[in-house]
């Protein structure tokens, strides 16, 4: 009796393991098809299925280390897809809120920024936009996350406010609406006609297999 009880307790836990790592891994699989769609762009795929990963993270995220780290990657990057849609609204209102992440707070502090590029009337406007953003960047900096962005944009916004203040530029300047996720968007260089490039393709096994005298030389005869 003892044997089966034992057996039976085994079989219990077997299952329970078994069903936290198939939980674990839906989860996951939602996370980085989250994120895959943050990385090409596609940030509104990115916020559209927070409800899906929500659902996928509801149980995971009470496993230490892994799933705690993945409802926290989820959380970054919707707040990361919220910011590059202009949703600075969204962000302020999240920190608002009591939202401590650091991500989160960095990008609350460059969507005010963006917010004052887009909204500054009249350069005393403008002076007082920007000195809360640097409040809100020094937030970042005594969160101790060690942002490195926070403390650049913080000496970066800091000066802006100076020029400012001492009539060295005469507004803040408007944003790029080029720049996205992974900087600005590339182009060919002015005055350059492409039509002179040719693209080159790889042959495939198959091809070069069919064709193998590309790449050879012919035999060199000796001079002399």
């Amino acid at each position: 009796m003892r044997v089966m009880i034992g057996q039976l307790v085994l079989a219990v836990v077997i299952a329970a393991a078994g069903g936290v790592c198939w939980t674990l891994a839906q989860a996951e699989r939602r996370v980085a098809d989250a994120r895959g769609q943050l990385a090409t762009l596609q940030y509104l795929g990115t916020t559209a299925r927070s409800a899906e990963v929500d659902a996928a993270l509801r149980y995971s995220a009470w496993t230490p280390v892994i799933g705690t780290g993945m409802a926290a990657a989820a959380h970054d990057d919707r707040a990361t897809a919220t910011y590059w849609l202009s949703r600075y609204d969204d962000l302020t209102a999240q920190r608002d809120a009591g939202d401590r992440d650091p991500g989160v707070l960095l990008l609350a502090a460059n969507a005010s920024f963006r917010a004052s590029q887009a909204n500054a009337s009249d350069r005393a406007t403008g002076v007082r936009q920007l000195e809360a953003v640097i409040k809100t960047y020094a937030d970042v900096l005594k969160s101790g996350s060690g942002q490195a962005d926070a403390a650049y944009n913080y000496e970066f916004v800091v000066r802006m406010r100076d020029a400012l203040v001492h009539n060295r530029i005469g507004a803040i300047p408007a944003p790029d609406p080029q720049t996205t996720l992974h900087g600005h968007v590339g182009a060919p260089p002015k005055g350059v006609e492409m039509s002179k490039f040719k693209v080159m393709i790889p042959k495939r096994g198959d091809e070069r297999k069919q064709n193998d005298e590309a790449g050879k030389n012919g035999q060199r005869q000796k001079k002399g």
